[in-house]
This record gives C-alpha cells, sequence and structure tokens, in this order.
C-alpha cells in the first residue's frame, strides 16, 4: 500500500466517523420528538382517566340537577350529535333554557382540540343548537370531553358539566 492510498483511507474512515455522528443526531432527534408526542398522549389520556374517576358517581346519563341552583321544575340535559367530520352540534334537550352558554375543553389538548365559531356566551332555549368543530390530535381520531358551563337564569351562577363528544 502507498502513503497516498493509506492518506485516502484515513480521509474516507474520517468522512464515514462523521457522516454516522450526524445520522446518530438525526436519529436521537426523531426518536425525542416521538417521545415528546407520546409523553402529550399519555398526559391527556391521564387527564381523561380522572375525570372518568371523578364522574363514576351515578346519576342520570345526560341530566345535571342541583337543587341549590336549579328550579324545581326546569331541567336541562345536554346531547352532542355529529353533523359532518369533525363538525358537532351541542344540543339542548332538556324543558329549561340555558343561558350564557359557553364551550370548552376539558384537557389542555381538548381545549386546543375544539373550537366554536363565535366564542361568545349564547343562550339556548330546549331544542336549540351550539354548533363546534373538533379536530384531530396527532393524526388520530378519538373522543373530546367538553366543558358546558352555564347558567338558569341571565346573570346568575353559572353551572358546569363535562359531556364526552363520541369516537368516530
Amino acid at each position: 500500500m502507498t502513503p497516498e492510498q493509506i492518506a485516502l483511507s484515513s480521509l474516507q474512515a474520517e468522512w464515514w466517523g462523521v457522516a454516522a455522528s450526524f445520522l446518530t443526531v438525526i436519529v436521537a432527534a426523531i426518536f425525542g420528538f416521538l417521545t415528546l408526542l407520546n409523553n402529550r398522549r399519555a398526559l391527556d389520556a391521564q387527564n381523561r382517566a380522572a375525570l372518568a374517576a371523578v364522574t363514576a358517581a351515578p346519576r342520570r346519563p345526560g341530566r345535571l340537577r342541583q337543587a341549590a341552583l336549579i328550579p324545581a321544575n326546569a331541567e336541562v340535559a345536554w346531547a352532542i350529535e355529529s353533523v359532518a367530520d369533525g363538525q358537532w352540534m351541542l344540543i339542548n334537550a332538556g324543558t329549561a333554557t340555558a343561558y350564557d352558554v359557553a364551550l370548552t375543553g376539558y384537557t389542555d389538548l381538548d381545549q386546543r382540540r375544539i373550537s366554536v365559531a363565535d366564542g361568545a356566551p349564547r343562550t339556548l332555549a330546549p331544542g336549540e343548537a351550539l354548533a363546534f368543530t373538533v379536530l384531530s390530535r396527532f393524526t388520530l381520531r378519538g373522543p373530546a370531553n367538553v366543558v358546558v358551563t352555564f347558567a338558569f337564569e341571565s346573570g346568575a351562577a353559572t353551572v358546569r358539566q363535562t359531556l364526552r363528544a363520541p369516537a368516530r
């Protein structure tokens, strides 16, 4: 082997080492990004599990009654129906009018996924609906926890209820 060949092979080995180091950094960055996404999903799942544990008390599904805030004969019941892909309707299926109705997500991720065209609080009479959008998260479709805040009289104390928009 001549000195030129030895120098050339030494230079090639150095370049292969640089390329391998560069690829190692790229692979580490990809796995770091995937780990970050997975941790966000796990946190969201943990928040949903905590919500399920808190709301596991037996009661009529979809109905809300709190004696101090609700008139004796009034009842507000919420229904969530899918209109189209990602488009949903929050419907007042009860017998009472709900005032100052506002909609948001339960977890931070749900808050980023859920959007209402007109974010101002609204009044929903029985049978009226509020349209909202649920964006897919991390390219996965799944349920979203929707928090509805409302009052039984205009300007009165608000009541908060958490509902689930079913997975599609």
